[in-house]
């Protein structure tokens, strides 16, 4: 229901819904009524896309271009041309608007690369891209949802940089995290090449 509306619905509906499903939930309990529990369901529902929505809102890239910038790695994934890197925190002095994560993808395995290295590079960027007809995969929701807010590839090789600040903790776990992922992808694709590796 939430993604089927035509416009954006106000976050005064989201705290709307979240209390008509508690008393729904409440008559439900109290009457034993089916109708009202699945009622209040849809309505919770409806409120807890609006909150995703609202926590994960972030600046998204208004046009193509190509810039030159320093990020950190937050997660490095094995692409079919190459690595493709989740990078937050890009500084660029070409970004208007500076999205919280940029997805892009270089040639080679990145076994150089670890989540948590900053790198400087050059990048040719875009917005994520819209559906390409009614019903297909929209990447530009699902990368939305994912905080990405522009996606393309990198022109030549990034450069190791040094982190210009030190990180929090939660990052110090995020980055162990997708470094283990990263040696399990890197290990598995060594044994298995191809699609059986993927």
């Amino acid at each position: 229901v939430y993604f089927a509306l035509p416009v954006e619905p106000a976050a005064l509906a989201a705290w709307a819904a979240a209390g008509l499903a508690m008393v729904g939930g409440l008559a439900a309990l109290a009457w034993r009524r089916i109708a009202l529990a699945l009622l209040a369901t849809l309505l919770l529902g409806f409120a807890l896309a609006k909150f995703r929505q609202e926590h994960v809102t972030a600046p998204v890239l208004t046009g193509a271009a190509i810039l030159h910038l320093n990020a950190r790695i937050a997660g490095l994934e094995a692409a079919d041309m190459g690595t493709r890197m989740i990078l937050e925190e890009p500084i660029s002095g070409g970004l208007r608007v500076v999205p919280a994560r940029l997805r892009v993808t270089m040639r080679g395995d990145g076994a150089a690369l670890r989540p948590g290295d900053w790198v400087s590079l050059t990048a040719q960027l875009a917005p994520p891209a819209a559906p390409s007809e009614p019903g297909a995969a929209d990447f530009a929701r699902a990368a939305f949802f994912e905080r990405v807010g522009g996606a393309g590839f990198v022109l030549g090789a990034p450069a190791p940089q040094m982190t210009p600040w030190p990180p929090s903790m939660a990052e110090r776990i995020g980055d162990g995290v997708a470094g283990l992922r990263w040696k399990m992808t890197r290990r598995i694709r060594a044994a298995l090449p191809g699609s059986d590796g993927a």
